[in-house]
C-alpha cells in the first residue's frame, strides 16, 4: 500500500518557527476556525481532532497553519 507523504517543514501542526511572519488580518483564519469547529462538533467529529490542533495556533497563525486549513476544506470537497 502506497500513502502519500508530507513535509515535515510544512507540517500545519507545528507550533511557529522563528523566521515564519504571522499572517495578516486579511486572512480570515478565525472564521474559517470557527466554521470548522462548526462543523466538527456538529457534522463531522473526523475532522475534530485536525481542527482542535490548528486552533490552538489562532492568535499567532502562519501560512503554514493557513495551509492546514485549507488542506481540511478540501478534504471536506
Amino acid at each position: 500500500m502506497m500513502g502519500r507523504t508530507l513535509n515535515v517543514e510544512m507540517d500545519p501542526f507545528r507550533p511557529k518557527e522563528d523566521n515564519e511572519k504571522d499572517l495578516g488580518s486579511e486572512v480570515p483564519y478565525l472564521s474559517a476556525i470557527g466554521a470548522l469547529m462548526y462543523l466538527a462538533n456538529c457534522t463531522r467529529p473526523d475532522i475534530a481532532f485536525a481542527v482542535n490542533l490548528l486552533a490552538r495556533f489562532s492568535s499567532r497563525a502562519t501560512k503554514r497553519h493557513w495551509k492546514g486549513i485549507k488542506h481540511i476544506f478540501r478534504y471536506l470537497r
